[in-house]
């Protein structure tokens, strides 16, 4: 039977293509290969069945188990080239950031010494190069190609690192030429790692290297590049006072390349300052390099400017059954402590545990009863990211979508005056029935008057040309409810459907 009841009372396109390929190119390499090791259509191609790249016994194989999302293992010689089509026969297997999503093909290539490598990716109608760190479906990005003709990236590498090469074509199957091979560069970068803030560091840019620069200068001059994982979100500050040449300071998305997230010279005299809003585990590059060629002994310091995230809050919490729609009614002065200050400033709470039963959306629901509501939602668990809603109405609302077991962490919050609280959990996406929504939970309540109403519906208990009311309401658990007109001011007739309007009749007084 639905969740759902309604009540009734009344009275008795696609970007230009790019030059490209024919059908010929497909899964075939070019005679001409400039001394890279080739692969065979003869022996492994797109529709060649004998050879399954994805099979981790797969006896060519010498870098180990290939994940099922790898559509080809190009092993790990110094120089390598792959030709193919991407389309519906790949999937989808690794979101496409760079430019959009779509169908992917997935290559997997160990470096087989330490140096500087280039990637290139000649396509039909506009793919992109994705790329990203260890042989892992979801692996740790690390930066696009250009988005020009063709689509190139430089990385560095250290011997046996094994990469990810995404193809993804966000504007349909596309014919693609893949290319990767040593560029002939040395790297310095990154220069070192920022292992917290607030931090002060020291050093020379004159034995840095020439590889990066940012719109406000930089490519002129040698640099330093710091790796920094974003320890918590929030806004960050970073700033070269107290160097003894023209800075240039940036801060880079991603390990050593990427988009500049923020670009300054000369802020503090001629030393520089960024300010940025950053996500906890998002990696930047931070550089210090030199306006005009300027070079030499510099001071970098950072810090977060915003106030501290909120501790987590004690993971305990009263387990709910793993089933939707699920609910709890409790007295509101009834209450754990008051220790959780991420989401509001209201001074009683209450904590759960509940495991989703099936992919989809769900919806959070708290009524905070005679007093404004609040609650918050850990779908990673109790000390990861949070959503949080503040009710005044006193009702308040998460929505998210949920993984089948995933399990989430609630933290409900209301105020002193509060009477009976409730908690509900249900399908976001059900649907729901038709008139006016009644407060979730139980006991609930609803007044009105049904002159001036329409007459749209009958009971089988009585027929009577007379207005009502619709209501509609979701079971917080399953059980036997009661439900009374009891304080109305005429004869009354009430009625009950399952699901909506049109549902069939569950119960007629």
């Amino acid at each position: 039977m639905s969740a759902g009841l309604t009540a009734v009372a009344c009275g008795p396109g696609q970007p230009p293509g790019v030059e490209g390929f024919s059908d010929d190119d497909v899964g075939s390499t070019d005679s001409d290969t400039d001394g890279f090791d080739t692969i065979s259509p003869t022996t492994i191609g797109p529709t060649d069945t004998t050879d399954d790249p994805t099979d981790p016994t797969d006896p060519t194989d010498t870098t180990g188990p290939v994940e099922q999302c790898v559509d080809r293992d190009l092993g790990s010689s110094e120089q390598a080239f792959w030709s193919d089509q991407v389309g519906p026969a790949n999937g989808n297997d690794i979101a496409g950031i760079c430019n959009g999503d779509g169908d992917d093909f997935v290559m997997q290539w160990r470096a087989p010494s330490s140096q500087n490598y280039r990637a290139e990716l000649f396509s039909e109608l506009g793919a992109v190069l994705q790329l990203q760190d260890e042989a892992a479906c979801n692996g740790i990005f690390l930066t696009c190609g250009s988005f020009d003709f063709p689509s190139v990236l430089e990385f560095p590498a250290e011997a046996g690192q094994v990469f990810t090469f995404v193809v993804e074509a966000p504007f349909g199957p596309d014919f693609f030429d893949f290319s990767v091979s040593p560029s002939g560069t040395t790297t310095s970068c990154p220069w070192g790692g920022i292992p917290s803030v607030p931090f002060t560091l020291s050093d020379d840019t004159s034995n840095g290297s020439f590889e990066l620069g940012a719109p406000c200068g930089g490519a002129e001059s040698p640099e330093h590049a710091y790796i920094f994982e974003v320890p918590v979100s929030g806004g960050y500050r970073f700033d070269t006072e107290g160097s003894a040449f023209d800075t240039v300071l940036y801060v880079l998305d991603s390990v050593c390349g990427g988009t500049a997230l923020a670009c300054n010279d000369d802020t503090i005299g001629l030393s520089s300052e960024v300010v940025l809003d950053l996500t906890a585990g998002q990696l930047v590059t931070v550089v210090v390099d030199g306006f005009g060629g300027d070079q030499g002994p510099y001071t970098l310091h950072g810090e977060l400017i915003d106030d501290p995230p909120p501790p987590p809050p004690s993971c305990d919490g009263t387990a709910l059954a793993s089933q939707v729609p699920v609910g709890v009614t409790w007295n509101g002065a009834q209450t754990e402590d008051d220790s959780f200050m991420g989401c509001s400033g209201l001074v009683r709470e209450r904590r759960f545990t509940w495991v989703a039963p099936a992919a989809g959306d769900f919806r959070f629901d708290f009524d905070g009863g005679d007093g404004a509501a609040a609650i918050s939602v850990f779908p990673g668990g109790c000390e990861g990211p949070m959503m949080c809603d503040v009710g005044a109405d006193p009702q308040a609302t998460v929505i998210t979508g949920l993984t089948a077991g995933q399990e989430v962490f609630v933290v409900t919050e209301w105020g002193a005056q509060a009477g009976a609280v409730n908690l509900t959990i249900s399908d976001a996406d059900a649907v729901m029935g038709c008139g006016d929504p009644l407060p979730p939970g139980v006991p609930t309540f609803a007044s009105g008057a049904t002159g001036g109403a329409g007459n749209d519906f009958t009971g089988t208990c009585s027929v009577n040309p007379s207005p009502e009311r619709e209501l509609w309401w979701t079971a917080p658990a399953t059980g036997t409810y009661e439900i009374s007109r009891e304080g109305s001011a005429y004869d009354t007739l009430l009625y009950v459907r399952d699901g909506g309007c049109d549902g069939p009749e569950l119960g007629c007084n």
